[in-house]
């Protein structure tokens, strides 16, 4: 170098010089190739000149002059532009120029055109080409450019920018020194989808814009003072975090001045629309309106999945800087909602006169809510407020509900009050605030709450003082006090003491039913995010009722003690259904939710009546166990006394429509059962269709969504009625075995006595599947059997042939249609039913009669019966034509063998039977 370009004292004036490089350049980089040059009076000629670094290659032929002034064609191609810039940029300042720059480029490209100026201060001409282009800050993608470029300015005579669908040309020239000094611009620039946010980098504003932007601008003057015209189209983005769509907006910079002539865009499904100006020293004139903006897409989210919503439009005027404004707004919207909540309708003034101060007034109405808020709010930071809160029978549990979802739907809380607060709303901890709420009313069914006097409540250093609450009603007398740290991780220590109404389990499920008060004793403190519960609940006396199950826990007494945790049962006690019972075990709970439970609840001697119809007397010893995924109902009843007495109306029965037998049990839905149920002979049936006693031992499994039944019932003995004959139970079982529904296998045998003949029936198989046989004595074939039950007379019976037992199965099958179609319109009209509760009766029926001999015109017979005892029956039956006689029997049964029948026939007279019958 001291030879090449004068330093030293030595200098080369004539000669031809060869060199292979290996070197580093400035002591730093890898340096290679080969120089060929010749010098004549002090002028280098580059014969060839072949450089490498790791960073790329260059090819230089040209000369260099004795005032270090070059010529040079380049031919150069570099993998790491930014290491190839900052090289060059440390070689100019070795060869004398101090305060050379980095150009600021960076990527991968290549260069051909020319060196020219001199080697301190060099100009490039030519083209590049590039990829992964970075400049200003930003990395513009594959680049296409021709032009001049020295230390201080880059001139483009055509530059294009490419990537992934967007395109930018810029032409023009603009200074690349110091910001505010050497940074003159003058530019056209145009493009197409280009992301807003490396156009603002770029041009160093200070504004929060992205999305895709396509439009022209003439920038002239210096980056630090641009003055220009642009328009710009959009179709979406955000703006400071607002999302927009459809934007255009038109502006000018002169000086220090913007001036926005047209803003328009799509905000929240509605439109907003800005004018005026700004300067740099951030003095705003201008105008904002909203039409239908969706309230959601100006305000986040007041918490997760907690958020704003309603059409809102209004005008706001603003002029002087953002901390002293002159400023004008209104803001209306017909209705606002919280989540899903209705607020109601908004009137909001916003008003500033220039002394830093903004003046509020809003206000809330709807049907449930009323709420306003005046004061003043400083302009600038921390925004010094002081403001007042006002709400007049106002709805609270909606609102808390969409915070707190777990507060019960039954659940009511309506306030009038005030808050005035006080402070810097940007520094929550410095917040005063007195909280007064002259009517707070808890609005439980059936039973209102309200306090007893004023609530008082203070803010101060970030802790909320609750001074006095006392809520009153008819039996409860509870008062709560202390404080709550409302910022930061915050403490808290509150209690609670005095009487409360079981009325208020309505609040938990509507179903449910108190009676009777409890006295509370509760103290919740400790940090906010994990708090420690301690208390206890006392019984005396009280009672808690399910709706629809006619009985309730009566004379509860005893304690549950419960923590953060668990809850502890000790010493239940109460009665259900005049039985005495107990109650014990525990609980666990996370979160305000059960997650795990084990209560041990037995009875002895209860009285129920349920279902209805159903009339027993039982012993329990149960176990309630499980979590939030699966529970299980255990143990054993033993049934003392059971009787069933519910009607049953055989003719709609078998003439309704088939039902579906219980689908297949699912042991994930429901509850889970394992109940062993005792009955040993207890179980008596005594209603208008039978009067019978039997013994079962039944486990109860599967789900309460859809239960199974296992093990077997047998009937020890019993009667049927049915058309007025009586049916004696000779045996009869009902196996359950089927473990996958309740599909029972049945084998019942009954018998009854039509004058001369005792007829057996047997009928076994399952609901499906029934196979019934009839028998007589003396024997008597199925049609005969038939024809005698369905009235025809015995003489006609006998002298059946078979024959005519055939051709009468078509007049068999419609007197049994028949006689079971005038069933159920009795039934349906509520003629049997009535006859029943108006005189008394257990039998009123219509009967057709079609088999009372060829040639006999259809009659139909009424029938009244009354059953005194079970052993004791009076039946009157007349023909409805007159033609038929009128019978009048009373039959009292000594045993399942032995009876004694009268009867008086007219005509016919009086007749008297005894009846013995005798099983084979």
């Amino acid at each position: 170098v001291d030879v090449l370009w004068p330093k030293g004292k030595a200098r080369l004036v004539t000669g031809r010089v060869g060199l292979d490089l290996a070197a580093r350049a400035d002591g730093r980089t890898p340096l290679s190739g080969r120089v060929d040059w010749t010098s004549v009076d002090g002028q280098q000629t580059l014969e060839r000149v072949d450089l490498r670094t790791p960073e790329g290659r260059a090819q230089l032929q040209g000369r260099v002059l004795t005032d270090d002034r070059t010529d040079l064609s380049v031919d150069a191609e570099s993998t790491d532009i930014a290491a190839t810039d900052d090289l060059l940029t440390r070689l100019r300042r070795a060869l004398g120029n101090a305060e050379a720059q980095n150009a600021g480029f960076s990527g991968v490209g290549t260069f051909l055109g020319r060196w020219r100026g001199t080697l301190g201060a060099p100009v490039f001409a030519g083209r590049i080409s590039g990829r992964d282009i970075g400049y200003l800050g930003v990395v513009w993608g594959r680049a296409d450019w021709v032009g001049t470029a020295d230390p201080e300015t880059v001139e483009s005579r055509s530059l294009v920018l490419r990537r992934a669908g967007a395109e930018l040309w810029l032409d023009g020239r603009n200074e690349i020194g110091w910001f505010g000094e050497k940074d003159a611009l003058d530019l056209r620039v145009r493009f197409t989808s280009w992301p807003a946010a490396d156009l603002v980098k770029a041009m160093a504003w200070d504004l929060d814009v992205k999305g895709p932007v396509s439009g022209e601008a003439t920038i002239r003057g210096r980056r630090s003072a641009p003055r220009g015209f642009a328009r710009i189209t959009s179709p979406a983005g955000r703006y400071y975090g607002v999302p927009f769509a459809e934007a255009v907006v038109t502006t000018r910079w002169a000086g220090h001045v913007a001036e926005v002539t047209t803003g328009r865009a799509r905000v929240g499904g509605g439109t907003l629309t800005l004018r005026g100006s700004f300067t740099d020293d951030g003095v705003y004139d201008g105008t904002a309106e909203a039409e239908a903006v969706d309230v959601g897409a100006l305000v986040p989210p007041l918490a997760p999945e907690v958020a704003l919503a309603g059409k809102i439009s209004g005008s706001v005027t603003l002029q002087g800087t953002l901390s002293r404004p002159r400023l004008s707004g209104r803001l209306t919207s017909p209705r606002l909602f919280v989540a899903d909540e209705g607020l109601g309708a908004l009137e909001a003034r916003l008003t500033g006169t220039g002394d830093g101060r903004l003046q509020l007034d809003a206000r809330l109405r709807s049907p449930r809510l009323d709420v306003g808020v005046v004061g003043d709010v400083g302009a600038a930071a921390p925004h010094q407020a002081a403001l007042r809160l006002t709400a007049r029978d106002t709805s609270l549990d909606p609102y808390l509900r969409v915070v707190f979802p777990a507060l019960p739907g039954a659940l009511g809380l309506v306030g009038t009050g005030e808050v005035a607060l006080r402070g810097p709303l940007a520094e929550a901890r410095a917040l005063t605030a007195e909280l007064t709420v002259s009517d707070l009313r808890l609005v439980i069914p059936e039973y209102p709450l309200r306090n007893r006097e004023p609530l008082q409540a203070t803010l101060a250093n970030g802790r909320l003082q609750v001074t006095t609450l006392h809520l009153a009603g008819e039996g409860t007398d509870l008062a709560v006090e202390g404080h709550l740290d409302v910022t930061g991780e915050g403490e808290l220590a509150m209690s609670a003491r005095g009487a409360a109404d079981l009325r208020a389990l309505s609040v938990l499920s509507p179903r449910l039913r108190g009676r009777g008060a409890a006295r509370i004793a509760l103290t919740v403190a400790g940090p906010r995010a994990g708090p420690r519960l301690d208390g206890t609940l006392d019984f005396e006396g009280a009672g808690v009722r399910l709706r629809g199950f006619p009985h309730g826990v009566e004379d509860v007494r005893g304690r549950v003690r419960f923590d953060e945790k668990t809850a502890e049962l000790e010493g239940i006690t109460g009665t259900i259904g005049g039985g005495p019972v107990g109650i014990e075990g525990q609980a666990s709970y996370a979160g305000g939710r059960l997650t795990s439970f084990d209560i041990r609840p037995s009875g002895r001697g209860m009285s129920l009546r349920y279902p209805e119809g159903l009339r027993s007397q039982i012993d329990a010893d149960l176990r309630l166990f499980g979590d939030v995924k699966e529970q299980w109902i255990t143990g054993s009843i033993d049934v003392k006394q059971a009787v069933w007495s519910r009607r049953y109306d055989v003719a709609s029965e078998l003439l309704a429509s088939s039902r579906p037998l219980a689908s297949a049990a699912s042991l994930e839905e429901g509850v889970r059962l394992d109940l062993t149920v005792r009955a040993p002979g207890t179980l008596r049936i005594d209603n208008n269709l039978a009067t019978l006693q039997a013994r079962a031992e039944l486990n109860l499994q599967g789900t309460t969504a859809a239960p199974i039944v296992i093990g077997r019932a047998e009937v020890d003995r019993g009667r049927v009625y049915f058309q007025g004959r009586t049916y004696v139970i000779r045996q009869g079982t009902i196996d359950f075995v089927n473990p996958q529904k309740l599909d029972p296998t049945f084998d019942i045998e009954a018998e009854t006595r039509i004058r001369s003949y005792r007829v057996t029936l047997r009928v076994n198989g399952t609901l499906e599947r029934v196979s019934p046989t009839l028998t007589s004595d003396p024997p008597l074939s199925p049609v005969q059997i038939l024809s005698l039950l369905a009235g025809a007379e015995e003489s006609t019976v006998a002298g059946l042939t078979q024959a005519q037992a055939q051709s009468s199965q078509g007049q068999l099958a419609a007197s049994g249609a028949a006689t079971l179609a005038a069933g159920k319109i009795s039934e349906e009209v509520g003629l049997e039913r009535g006859a029943e509760r108006l005189l008394g009766l257990n039998r009123f029926s219509i009967d057709p009669s079609l088999l009372r001999g060829a040639g006999t015109a259809p009659t139909a017979r009424i029938t009244l019966g009354k059953r005194i005892t079970p052993d004791l029956n009076v039946l009157y039956s007349q023909d409805l034509r007159g033609s038929e006689q009128r019978i009048l029997s009373l039959e009292y049964t000594l045993s399942d063998r032995l009876s004694v029948l009268f009867t008086r026939e007219d005509p016919g007279g009086l007749g008297f039977d005894l009846r013995l019958r005798q099983s084979r």
